[in-house]
């Protein structure tokens, strides 16, 4: 574990794993890597699509 504050914590990492593990992907079976991937895919863009993460955030530069 990491103290409070640490550069390197990876809180939001465990987190966005720990949902991919126990999201609707984790207890299905895929006949091939490509439909497996599909749907994790799928999963990453539903879980970046949440109000937690606009698409354009205040401290991005964007070109004008």
């Amino acid at each position: 574990m990491s103290r409070a504050g640490n550069a390197w914590d990876n809180a939001a990492t465990e987190s966005f794993f720990s949902s991919l593990q126990n999201g609707p992907t984790a207890r299905k079976l895929y006949r091939t890597r490509d439909a497996a991937r599909a749907d994790v895919f799928d999963d990453i863009e539903r879980f970046l699509s949440c109000p937690e993460f606009p698409r354009d955030p205040p401290w991005s530069v964007s070109a004008a």
